[in-house]
């Protein structure tokens, strides 16, 4: 053993020995009751509000909805029929393409994204002062 811990059984033994001879004072009545009423109390109810840009919100995205249904009645005919021409040609335009091109060309978007999210979004470095 060395020295050290010596010591600190030394130590150890002569504060159990104190805390031995201690007196033991039992706790005062009710002790534990208000001890446990001060733990339970309970927590009043959080109040619900709604704030200036929740109606804001709520009022643009049903303004945006009855817009887009409004327009959307009013595209004649010719359009619809126009749009969905262009959608049928680019489904069969994307059916030549191989899987392997649309990974590819996946990959590279997810690159441009990510080479772009660090070079803009970095944070800034240590400034240390010149001495």
């Amino acid at each position: 053993m060395t020295s050290t811990s010596e010591n600190e059984q030394k130590a150890h033994f002569e504060l159990e020995d104190a805390l031995q001879a201690y007196p033991i004072i039992s706790a005062p009545e009710n002790f534990s009751e208000s001890v446990m009423n001060s733990i339970l109390t309970p927590l009043p109810k959080p109040q619900f509000r709604l704030s200036w840009i929740d109606y804001a919100l709520s009022f643009f995205c049903t303004s945006m909805n009855g817009l887009i249904l409004l327009l959307w009645q009013r595209i004649p005919t010719q359009w619809v029929m126009n749009m969905r021409f262009q959608a049928f040609v680019l489904w069969e335009r994307s059916t030549r393409i191989s899987s392997f091109h649309i990974l590819l060309i996946g990959f590279a978007l997810v690159f441009i994204v990510i080479f772009f999210q660090k070079l803009f979004f970095r944070r800034p470095g240590w400034i240390t002062a010149s001495q």
